[in-house]
């Protein structure tokens, strides 16, 4: 498999590495999602859970997210990460990156476990990605995400289609839509507004 590229935006055609733990999400699939969700990305805070190499965190960023938020909790993939970002010029400084209008908004990477960084993380975001590990994809808490999303944002997540029929719902969001992508479903949710 190829390495993945970004698609659109400031940094397109730009290849990036991957974890050797990883399996990246193909640009096939990266393109229905962002073709999916483009509207809610411009000016959007975003956060990337299980990020892995940074695919789609940094194709937000590159497609006009006010803000993105990386999270890994492997060292190895947080190191591909930042080699990423130094190849693509954007720093993980926040406060650099908004003083710089050309960086295409703010980016942070953060290495903590999924649970913990729902547990911890005071801001909202208005849209979060999830491609959790498949053996963790039916186990995923995603009630966890309601204290750090904004009413009425977006949780879109990776699920191979063979599991679809075991993926539930989780209270406080409603289904948006299912799009099956080869072997994969992307299932777009949406907060409940409160």
């Amino acid at each position: 498999m190829s390495n993945p590229r970004i698609i659109s935006g400031k940094y397109k055609n730009q290849t990036l590495e991957v974890p050797s733990s990883a399996r990246p999400i193909t640009d096939r699939v990266k393109q229905v999602l962002f073709d999916t969700i483009q509207q809610v990305i411009v000016d959007s805070k975003v956060a990337d859970l299980f990020a892995g190499s940074g695919n789609i965190g940094i194709e937000a960023l590159s497609r006009g997210a006010k803000s993105v938020v990386l999270v890994e909790n492997d060292e190895r993939a947080v190191e591909v990460i930042k080699d990423n970002l130094s190849k693509l010029r954007i720093t993980d400084d926040p406060a650099r990156n908004a003083s710089h209008s050309d960086a295409g908004g703010k980016l942070q990477i953060i290495k903590q476990s999924y649970s913990a960084f729902c547990d911890s993380y005071e801001e909202k975001f208005d849209l979060i990605f999830l491609d959790p590990p498949f053996e963790k994809v039916l186990t995923t808490d995603l009630s966890k995400l309601v204290r750090i999303l904004a009413s009425g944002a977006y949780v879109v997540i990776k699920v191979a289609t063979e599991d679809m029929n075991e993926f539930q719902v989780p209270e406080s969001f409603k289904l948006v839509l299912e799009k099956k992508v080869g072997s994969n479903t992307l299932v777009f949710l949406q907060k409940s507004l409160v």
